[in-house]
């Protein structure tokens, strides 16, 4: 959990992120389930700190596409 939440801090995935990211997996050994999860509760923890405020403006939504597009880039996002 803390390492993905360090590679998606920044919003954008880089190849040495995702081989990072890929050799954790294995050594963890986790499965397809695991990793959806993990990537779902990123997500929604993301959703639930901008509607905090009970709006979601432009750049909260931008910004949540760009999660989206990091969490599918490392195997899987809401929605597939």
């Amino acid at each position: 959990w803390e390492t993905l939440k360090s590679v998606v801090y920044d919003l954008e995935i880089t190849d040495d992120e995702l081989a990072q990211m890929q050799l954790k997996r294995r050594s963890l050994q986790l499965s397809a389930d695991q990793v959806r999860m993990l990537h779902a509760r990123a997500f929604s923890t993301a959703i639930n700190q901008f509607i905090d405020d009970h709006s979601l403006d432009n750049r909260e939504a931008r910004k949540l596409s760009r999660l989206h597009d990091c969490l599918r880039q490392l195997g899987w996002a809401p929605g597939e």
